[in-house]
């Protein structure tokens, strides 16, 4: 028989057992929601990725199969040579211009051939209105694009030998609302190192009838310099301008552009590009032209101080910096972000520049 302290440290136990169950049972329960929230954010940044960007080894692996992606290599005035085997080559001067006067008398070199004016309906005797290197208007954009063969429907890689060549054809395509485009990370180089061919002609064009759209599909990716005015008038406390260039150009030392002599930064904007290096994107991407890593990217934007819930415009001398930055965050999936076109160059120098409000100076170096 079990006396009646036995039958007491018999219920003790018993007591024990069951809060030591329960204790188990509820940090049990604790870990998986812990696990499960886990999850949740780590699937929800999965799904956050564009995947706009695709390595050498994934893109040749796809071209093994799907013969119907349309390869652009990009780059500034006629092509040097070297090219994925069955690429076309598209000028940055096709989209986007400075000045545009009679041929015959123009005094800033022209890199466009006559045919690709004659694309978008432009004589040798034609004249447009100054642009400080934005895009060309959507109606004579869309025009230089079906000249190339790319309609809104096209899958298309982009790369160049540059990163910002290349960033600045993919943000063009992705404003007029193409459905299908990546860049290539490394760029040609990376191809090469990769061990992948490299041919010494580009495939000839098949341009488009039409590129088949009226309208740019996503307007709101393109800033002008009205916006930006008006985000400065009204203050807007959750709106951020992001100068990219290198700290000397911010802070006003210098202008790295032989036709751009003013100097200085638009009022308000914080500084984003790198204390060194790439015209001050060593922060963007490394010497081999490879991108940062999306970690060290979220820590730098942190240490900017944006993040995807705020409306942030990027900013750099022509467009083509900060096309880049813009496209990295796109690819982060954020949303309320834009890349003013016409950047330094039409802020300083444009119609009505005089009222745009600029800061000279009166910043410390970053400690990058």
């Amino acid at each position: 028989m079990i006396g009646i302290a036995g039958h007491y440290h018999f219920d003790l136990l018993r007591i024990s057992i069951k809060v030591l169950g329960l204790a188990l049972f509820a940090l049990c329960l604790s870990l998986v929601s812990c696990l499960s929230k886990a999850y949740r954010e780590s699937h929800s940044m999965e799904e956050s990725t564009r995947n706009i960007f695709v390595t050498s080894q994934e893109l040749h692996q796809e071209l093994t199969i799907d013969s119907s992606i349309l390869l652009i290599k990009v780059g500034y005035g006629p092509s040097s040579g070297g090219f994925i085997p069955n690429s076309i080559y598209i000028n940055t001067d096709e989209i986007e211009y400075d000045h545009f006067e009679i041929r015959s008398r123009n005094t800033v070199s022209r890199t466009t051939t006559p045919e690709q004016d004659s694309a978008k309906g432009l004589s040798s005797e034609d004249t447009l209105p100054r642009n400080y290197w934005n895009l060309y208007p959507d109606s004579l954009l869309f025009k230089a694009l079906a000249f190339a063969g790319i309609t809104s429907t096209s899958s298309i890689t982009v790369y160049s030998e540059i990163p910002e060549a290349a960033s600045r054809m993919v943000w063009c395509l992705l404003y007029t609302g193409v459905d299908s485009v990546r860049m290539l990370d490394g760029g040609l180089a990376g191809w090469q190192e990769a061990g992948f061919e490299v041919v010494e002609n580009m495939k000839p064009r098949k341009p488009a009838p039409l590129f088949g759209r009226r309208l740019a599909g996503e307007p709101n990716y393109r800033n002008t310099t009205s916006v930006i005015r008006k985000i400065l008038e009204i203050k807007d406390s959750n709106a951020v301008i992001i100068d990219v260039r290198s700290f000397p150009e911010f802070q006003g030392d210098t202008s790295i552009y032989t036709y751009i002599p003013k100097v200085g930064r638009i009022a308000g904007a914080r500084f984003g590009g790198s204390a060194g290096g790439n015209i001050g994107m060593a922060d963007y991407y490394d010497s081999h032209g490879r991108l940062t890593a999306r970690a060290d990217l979220m820590a730098l934007f942190e240490s900017i101080g944006i993040s995807a819930d705020k409306t942030v415009t990027f900013y750099c001398g022509t467009g083509w910096r900060s096309s880049l930055a813009w496209l990295l965050a796109y690819d982060m999936g954020w949303d309320h972000i834009t890349n003013y076109d016409g950047s330094w160059y039409e802020w300083s120098m444009g119609p009505d520049s005089s009222i745009n409000p600029m800061i000279l100076g009166n910043e410390h170096r970053p400690s990058k």
